[in-house]
């Protein structure tokens, strides 16, 4: 699950730098086309960078709503660990009490 999550959060992060590089492409050719000045040029890419920004901030949002709902429950808490132990360490004690009784038969 984390490895799904950190899959997802990089690719958001590979997207915003490449939407970021196409952004100013694309703020370039609209420019020309609608003979837009330089100002305004800015003043579009500063909107749709920031977009990309909230867009950004939306997907941290997500992962992290996602690892508190239902992250917990996949990722084994201190007492479940500990009771494992605990189990392994009896299984490992009656078997070392069974293994010299099978020996002698």
């Amino acid at each position: 699950m984390l490895n799904i999550l950190e899959k997802t959060f990089l690719f958001g992060l590979g997207t915003l730098a490449i939407t970021k590089n196409k952004a100013e492409a694309f703020v370039r050719e609209a420019s020309k086309e609608a003979n837009l000045s330089p100002e305004e040029g800015n003043q579009l890419l500063n909107v749709i960078l920031e977009e990309g920004k909230n867009a950004k901030a939306n997907l941290n949002a997500a992962v992290e709503e996602v690892i508190a709902s239902r992250g917990q429950s996949l990722i084994p808490g201190y007492k479940s660990i500990s009771s494992l132990e605990k189990r392994i360490a009896d299984l490992e004690d009656r078997l070392a009490k069974l293994e010299p009784a099978a020996k002698t038969e």
